[in-house]
């Protein structure tokens, strides 16, 4: 492996990820399966040379890569060396700092993957890009979806906030993302609620739901679960069957105005 001979595959990993999103997605994956093992090299001779920027550029070209033929805690490793070798607070740091977290995210390792969208905030900040501090609060808000939808929605409009009229595509739709997924969660933590709460009142008023609604019924609380979770879905259920009828009217005039 020489100068060369790196620069070379770093180039065709680069020219391949162009292609992730479009129609020669399949041949780009192909293109990289193919070198993959060169790609290695090329990224060690990068390490070796100490050639910082291209080591992050290199390990960035192939995040989807990871991601697409399950190598993410390979893709980890790398992005991680790639990161611990260059500490210069720039775009390119801010956006490999934004990756890790996604990739720690898609593993589950939510501590790790907010931490790592924090720090990618602050020199996406320090720079004003504006395109990379959406991306990195929308990292954080993937992570509040767990827990507070409210706040994740909150921090994915201030990610729409940041691009304002800007003609940028990836903060936007990845704000946008975040605000639906948001509303629909939201819709469905209501919808259990509310169903808890007719299911309590048919019980204690001896009576059972008619055949032709029986259905509906059941249908309603099992796309509820499984968009939430069975977790959710219990904290939520007993909640219905506990909140006062008036709160639970207001909730419900609230789903209505929405």
């Amino acid at each position: 492996m020489n100068d060369s001979d790196a620069e070379d595959l770093l180039r065709l990993a680069m020219e391949a990820q162009r292609e992730f999103s479009g129609y020669g997605a399949r041949a780009a994956y192909a293109r990289l399966e193919e070198h993959y093992g060169e790609l290695g090299t090329a990224l060690s001779w990068f390490f070796e040379h100490e050639r910082l920027d291209e080591s992050l550029q290199l390990t960035l070209a192939t995040v989807e890569f990871w991601q697409a033929t399950s190598r993410i805690g390979e893709g980890r490793k790398l992005l991680d060396r790639a990161l611990s070798f260059r500490r210069t607070e720039d775009a390119l740091r801010a956006e490999a700092l934004f990756q890790a977290g996604m990739l720690a995210f898609w593993q589950g390792d939510d501590e790790v993957a907010g931490q790592l969208h924090e720090q990618s905030l602050e020199p996406a900040r320090a720079l004003a890009d504006a395109t990379q501090v959406a991306l990195a609060l929308t990292g954080i808000a993937r992570i509040e979806l767990r827990t507070d939808i409210d706040r994740a929605r909150a921090l994915s409009q201030q990610a729409l906030d940041e691009v304002g009229s800007l003609d940028e595509v990836r903060g936007r739709s990845n704000a946008f993302h975040l605000q639906g997924v948001a509303a629909q969660m939201s819709e469905h933590e209501r919808a259990i609620i509310l169903l808890s709460v007719a299911d309590r009142l048919m019980g204690e008023q001896g009576t059972a739901w008619p055949p032709d609604e029986a259905p509906h019924f059941e249908h309603a609380k099992n796309a509820a679960s499984e968009a939430l979770g069975p977790a959710d879905y219990e904290r939520l259920w007993s909640r219905g069957q506990e909140i006062a009828v008036p709160d639970a009217i207001d909730l419900a005039l609230s789903f209505n105005a929405s």
